[in-house]
């Protein structure tokens, strides 16, 4: 059973999506599936325009973040997050509505995406809480580090300079993070039934 008020605030909201989504799944195990052909594409053809959106939107966000870390932009990304977060929690609860056995190999596959909720399959509270935690770590050495302008220039030595500054400013930082989130990412991702993250994001 999930304990919402055990995480970390900045993944509390998150976290709870996920046990929402968890609750639903299991409640609509069991009740007659959609197997629909013309219902199917639909929800994949709205999944797909939405998705595109959301995702383009909480990348922009994200990418604006990162290269000019003030107050609004970060909370602009972490609204645009939230949203993110929660379309993906709805569209897991939508997906398990479906029958899988009559679709096609390519629908199988989409839905099988859809349907895999990524480090949140970690049961374990601790151990979830701290990949967020290197994660966003991670994300505020990228955002923080400092070196010239690969904007203001189209020359190639001085943009390799500046790509070797900025790889030496926070090769160290996250050096030192890396190695426990890629250890503590494939045990969550093997749940899943992959390999490690590699063979997820395949």
């Amino acid at each position: 059973m999930c304990d919402i008020m055990d995480p970390a605030p900045k993944v509390r909201l998150a976290y709870f999506h996920v046990c929402f989504a968890w609750f639903i799944v299991s409640t609509v195990q069991g009740q007659a599936r959609i197997n629909d052909a013309r219902a199917i594409e639909e929800f994949l053809k709205n999944y797909h325009n939405q998705a595109s959106k959301l995702y383009y939107n909480y990348k922009e966000n994200s990418w604006n973040y990162q290269f000019d870390p003030t107050s609004q932009n970060k909370n602009l990304m972490d609204a645009s997050k939230e949203t993110w977060d929660k379309f993906l929690a709805e569209g897991t609860i939508n997906a398990s509505r479906y029958d899988t056995s009559v679709m096609s190999e390519r629908d199988q596959r989409i839905f099988k995406l859809l349907l895999n909720i990524d480090f949140a399959a970690q049961k374990n509270k601790v151990k979830l809480n701290r990949i967020y935690e290197l994660k966003e770590k991670m994300k505020s050495e990228f955002s923080k580090a400092t070196t010239g302008d690969m904007k203001s220039s189209r020359a190639y030595l001085e943009l390799l300079k500046v790509w070797k500054d900025y790889r030496d400013a926070i090769g160290n930082k996250l050096k030192a993070l890396y190695p426990e989130f890629v250890e503590l990412g494939n045990e969550a991702i093997r749940i899943l039934g992959y390999d490690d993250m590699g063979a997820y994001m395949l």
